[in-house]
Parts: structure tokens; sequence; C-alpha cells
């Protein structure tokens, strides 16, 4: 399966054309700025030229259903992290993200995805609230959920009627 998939990706033009000249997978740490935390990412792919890219692997590469894995997996999230990571870290802006998905089922059809700037923003928001959570229980030791009861909004799943 995994020569399957790497097969597939050497034949993607795209997929070449995003790798020449990019660095794999190295470490990056930054201090964050609002929490003092040290921070972590390690982007799959870094490019030269502010791109960051992640390969993931999944059963449906889809529009539609990877659109519900940003939700699922935070990828958005992550996408903010390892921007404002790597733009921390080496000094330098990096504002792109592209997602490259896999099908782990033959015939290991790609899709690549550019995430948009609002996508990136939420993300970004998402990923400050678990760094400002993480503080908290740092300095208080407080772990949970709330205990009140809280009312349930579809919405927020980011899919209206007309998507379903």
């Amino acid at each position: 399966m995994v020569e399957g998939m790497h097969m597939r990706f050497l034949e993607q033009p795209v997929c070449q054309q995003i790798m020449d000249g990019a660095t794999i997978e190295t470490s990056l740490f930054w201090r964050d700025d609002n929490t003092s935390i040290l921070c972590k990412c390690r982007p799959d792919i870094r490019r030269n030229d502010g791109v960051l890219v992640d390969l993931k692997t999944c059963a449906d590469a889809s529009y539609n259903e990877f659109r519900k894995a940003i939700v699922n997996y935070n990828y958005d999230k992550q996408a903010a992290f390892y921007l404002d990571g790597a733009s921390e870290a080496l000094g330098r802006k990096f504002d792109q993200f592209i997602f490259i998905c896999i099908e782990k089922r033959e015939p290991y059809d790609i899709a690549i995805y550019h995430i948009n700037n609002a996508v990136v923003d939420v993300g970004r928001e998402l990923y400050k609230k678990s760094l400002r959570k993480y503080k908290r229980h740092l300095v208080t030791g407080e772990v949970g959920y709330p205990t009140e009861i809280q009312t349930m909004d579809m919405a927020a799943y980011g899919f209206s009627y007309e998507d379903r």
C-alpha cells in the first residue's frame, strides 16, 4: 500500500512541483508570545516561498469528505499553528498552507487543497484558545469540561442544511 501511494505521489506533476527545492520534515521550535509556552511543529514540506505542505492519508480525498476531516481532526488548527510557528521560528513569513491528500486504497487518488485565509483564521483562534487552556492548566491544575448544561449548535460544525 505504501509503495503504491508513493508511486502515485511521484507520478503527480503538481506534487513534484511542490517538492522542488523544498525542505522535508524538520522540527521548528518557538515560544508563544502570549503564554510563553515552548512550541514545536514539524511540517512535512517547507518551501522557500512561504508555503507549508502536509501530507494526509485518507479513505476519501474528495472535497466534501476532506472538508469534514478539517473540522473532525482540527486540520485548520494545525495549519494556523504551523504557519505561525514557522514564521516565528525562522523569522520570515509563511502564509500559505497546502494539504496533499492520498487515498489509502487503489488507485491511491490524490487531491490537493490550498487552505484559505478564513480557514486559517479560525484555526488560529482555536490553537490560541488551546494554548490558553493549557497555560491555565499549568497554573491552576484545572482540567475537564464545563459542568453546566450546554446548548448544542450544529452550525458550529461548519455545515448548513444545504451541505448535508
